[in-house]
């Protein structure tokens, strides 16, 4: 008899699009942030934070004036949102708001 090992599943409960927080720094492009809300169990929700980055794209087999930006998102990772759990959707999105808040000092309406 075979040991098959059981792995968990989650669902996408919530996913929000905050707009582009722009930083003190002249030089700074701007964070632009999608949070995504999942759901383990009735009573266990975590999130991933996600930003959206832009490349600037050259390729090598055409000519060198042809370039373009291309946008991408990459697992946020200069805050430490894995470790936010919640009992609720609605208590996992909080604390992953606040975390935002508190590191950029500016207030999310939602």
């Amino acid at each position: 008899m075979s040991s098959l090992k059981v792995i968990k599943s989650a669902t996408l409960v919530k996913s929000v699009i905050l707009e582009p927080i722009y930083l003190n720094d002249r030089n700074a492009e701007s964070l632009k942030f999608r949070i995504e809300i999942f759901q383990w169990s009735p009573n266990c929700f975590t999130c991933k934070l996600w930003r959206e980055e832009t490349y600037l794209v050259k390729p090598r087999f055409q000519p060198e004036n042809l370039e373009w930006d291309s946008e991408i998102c990459v697992l946020e990772d200069g805050l430490p949102w894995r470790e936010i759990k919640g009992d609720s959707l609605e208590s996992t999105l909080d604390k992953t708001l606040q975390l935002i808040q508190n590191t950029f000092s500016i207030t999310i309406n939602r």
